[in-house]
């Protein structure tokens, strides 16, 4: 079984992304479709290869710098979906505009003149707070990924668990 999962460095790279549990799979090993993007920070631009697949964990990045990924095993591959790529392309450009969306904003906003003391220092922290934003959504969406994925595996039953006679 051929093994699949992210290769990227500050999410530029090889990613997995639109990952969709599939209904063909039994309660102890479901079955999973998932799509190998080349991506440039984060965002899903070029869409290479789709599989059908299940969910084997947690990869163990190859270098520290590396950015974590799931891991899955291959069971066949499939054709890419035009539809199903459009849309993770969509909601890769969404979550973009939702993580730089604030920091823009500010930025605009900060350019407005004032004197007062209380309105300078509340642009000072919602600068602060905008440009830690990003980095804060992104984490929050990568641990709901690896949430979900791990709530599917925990559905299967460990192998090698003793049975009752």
């Amino acid at each position: 079984m051929q093994t699949i999962q992210g290769y990227s460095v500050a999410g530029t790279g090889l990613v997995l992304r639109g990952i969709r549990r599939r209904d063909d799979g039994t309660p102890e090993q479901p079955s999973f479709e998932v799509t190998r993007w080349l991506a440039l920070f984060f965002v899903p631009l070029i869409p290479l290869r789709r599989w059908k697949a299940v969910y084997l964990g947690e990869a163990v990045p190859r270098d520290m710098n590396m950015d974590r990924s799931l891991q899955f095993g291959a069971v066949e591959r499939l054709p890419i979906n035009p539809l199903l790529a459009l849309k993770t392309f969509g909601v890769g450009i969404l979550a973009l505009a939702v993580a730089f969306g604030p920091l823009y904003l500010c930025l605009r906003w900060i350019d407005i003149d004032t004197n007062d003391d209380l309105v300078v220092l509340f642009k000072l922290i919602c600068l602060i707070l905008s440009i830690f934003w990003p980095l804060i959504f992104m984490l929050w969406c990568y641990n709901s990924q690896r949430h979900r994925a791990e709530a599917q595996d925990a559905l299967r039953p460990q192998s090698g668990a003793a049975h009752p006679a």
